[in-house]
């Protein structure tokens, strides 16, 4: 889709909009879509899809979990802790 469509289809008047171009950043970054900038064309990408349109929930929970892994910092988390339980958001305030 068109980032001029899709960024009126999401509430933006204009694809040129930051918040707009930070949510497209973001789903980038996470692997949701492919494109970028405000004349792009904007691609739903496989996470994405199985995401927002699984086949079974096992698949939505894979891909939620792919995507957490795309962004470095989250995985880096995740790998620390392996499974357990991660702490409460006070822990990682910076201070």
């Amino acid at each position: 889709m068109r980032s001029e469509m899709l960024a009126r289809a999401v509430g933006f008047n204009q694809p040129s909009d930051w918040r707009f171009q930070d949510l497209m950043k973001a789903a980038r970054m996470y692997g949701l879509t492919s494109g970028a900038g405000p004349k792009a064309t904007i691609g739903l990408e496989k996470i994405g899809h199985d995401i927002v349109a699984p086949s079974s929930p096992q698949q939505r929970r894979d891909a939620l979990r792919q995507a957490f892994h795309n962004v470095e910092a989250f995985k880096q988390v995740d790998d620390f802790y392996k499974g357990k339980r991660i702490p409460e958001d006070e822990y990682f305030l910076i201070r």
